[in-house]
């Protein structure tokens, strides 16, 4: 989960920096359909992946980083669904708001970068061995992931959440450039019409 919520910033912020040249005129990004596409990602594909994954082997999932047994069903699953759902919008967001300043885009890339990184290498030996909280931190015990029957489950639900976002960026981008390739007479009424497209209410 921690991995998964960087990268959902990450992947938030990716969908703001191809829409820039649109975004850079607007300051309500909430209400285009470049956020729509965001809150898509996050709630058809990020969220869905991240609870499948819970739900099977929760102790792996939050990296151990505290019982799932002693936490109630009712408190956790709530708030791994906020989590998911606000990663991706709070980098959109995030990369908007570097956009209208037009500075500060590569040190969130960089950053977010940086520390998916850091957690990938720094917690591999949670990531790596598949068990149970006790078992993990009380009896070094484990099934090492290449040898657990998450792996195959965890290639599909990764490559389908890898094939979501690549989608809706190659489709956002298709559509970034059909707005840009059009030429409107200067001071024609329609002038601004891709702005006011894009902001017009989802």
């Amino acid at each position: 989960m921690p991995l998964d919520i960087v990268l959902g910033v990450l992947a938030g912020a990716a969908f703001a920096h191809v829409a820039r040249g649109p975004l850079a005129r607007i300051y309500e990004p909430v209400r285009t359909r470049y956020f729509a596409i965001v809150l898509l990602f996050a709630s058809g594909a990020l969220m869905p992946a991240g609870l499948v994954v819970f739900a099977q082997y929760p102790d792996w999932a939050v990296m151990y980083l505290f019982n799932t047994a002693h936490v109630p069903v009712w408190l956790c699953v709530p708030a791994l669904i906020v989590a998911y759902l606000a990663a991706p919008p709070a980098g959109f967001l995030w990369m908007h708001r570097a956009i209208v300043r037009r500075s500060g885009a590569r040190a969130i890339f960089g950053g977010l970068g940086g520390l998916a990184a850091a957690i990938a290498v720094l917690g591999a030996p949670r990531l790596l061995v598949v068990a149970h909280y006790d078992r993990f931190h009380h009896l070094a015990d484990g099934t090492p992931l290449w040898k657990s029957a998450l792996l195959l489950p965890l290639v599909a639900i990764t490559a389908c959440v890898i094939f979501a976002f690549a989608f809706a960026l190659l489709e956002l981008l298709r559509h970034v450039r059909a707005i840009e390739d059009v030429r409107l007479p200067t001071g024609s009424p329609a002038e601004h019409a891709d702005t006011i497209a894009d902001t017009r209410p989802v």
